[in-house]
């Protein structure tokens, strides 16, 4: 949760809405940024409209939103999104349990269909073989659901940790509200070609897949949620280093913030 936002969990209980009986986030919007995040959130709703199944299975669902009654919207009005209750984990809550890796699988069912159409699990032992297997299934229920953003034109531009949910209801990986959600064609006079168009594609699609990149590292390297590890990591990557001398620095790195918490324990 953001700090310009405040959830709150309800149940519907007007019985001429569809909704009646069901549980649903309320998430009030406060700041400015916030609310304009929240009527994108509504906007891109629309526009993937015609897959509803797939929109459902792979994001959150946005069901509408609540304003006072007033003629005219004044800015310092609350702006609520309602949205649906997927058990309401991000993939960073669930990576913060001492018992993530057990928990979540028990929370996912899998059988052994799914466990074979992610791929080989002969490699290492049991404990390296289950975080694997895990993993491969979140990624590929995660890549789904953003594949089929790009396929409409869309990038993600916010995946990380914090807003990824993983649904105990329909076992799903959820890309989080689209509230920074952008169009891969900018309707800007510096983009009326062809080519910009297509440069301008391609680095978001780019982008969106880094910090899907960014996701898996953190499921493999649980260190890597520390945000100085983390940080450091990630400038290895963009100064250009050579990745197959990452494990060596990692190594180094780690004996590093290690030596620190031995400090300021004394």
């Amino acid at each position: 949760m953001r700090s310009d936002e405040m959830i709150f969990e309800a149940t519907v209980r007007d019985p001429s809405s569809e909704l009646y009986g069901s549980t649903v986030v309320l998430r009030q919007l406060k700041s400015s940024q916030a609310k304009r995040r929240g009527r994108r959130a509504l906007e891109v709703l629309k526009k993937l409209a015609r897959r509803q199944m797939m929109y459902d299975s792979y994001a959150l669902q946005v069901h509408g939103y609540i304003t006072p009654g007033n003629a005219v919207e004044d800015e310092d009005d609350p702006f609520i999104l309602v949205h649906g209750y997927h058990g309401s984990y991000s993939l960073r809550h669930w990576l913060q349990l001492s018992d993530w890796l057990p928990t979540l699988e028990a929370t996912l069912a899998l059988d052994e269909e799914q466990v074979r159409r992610v791929g080989d699990d002969s490699v290492g032992g049991p404990a390296v073989t289950r975080q694997l297997r895990l993993i491969r299934i979140l990624m590929r229920d995660l890549l789904i659901g953003v594949n089929y953003l790009h396929s409409h034109g869309l990038a993600h531009t916010d995946l990380r940790l914090e807003n990824v949910h993983v649904s105990p209801i329909d076992k799903h990986v959820k890309v989080g509200i689209l509230g920074n959600a952008a169009y891969f064609h900018d309707s800007g006079p510096s983009s009326s070609t062809q080519a910009s168009n297509n440069e301008r594609r391609k680095m978001m699609i780019a982008f969106d897949i880094r910090c899907i990149g960014f996701i898996m590292a953190k499921m493999v390297l649980r260190e890597l949620m520390d945000s100085s590890a983390f940080f450091k990591f990630k400038s290895f990557l963009t100064k250009g280093n050579d990745p197959s001398c990452l494990r060596s620095f990692y190594q180094l790195s780690l004996k590093i913030l290690h030596l620190g918490i031995l400090v300021c324990r004394c």
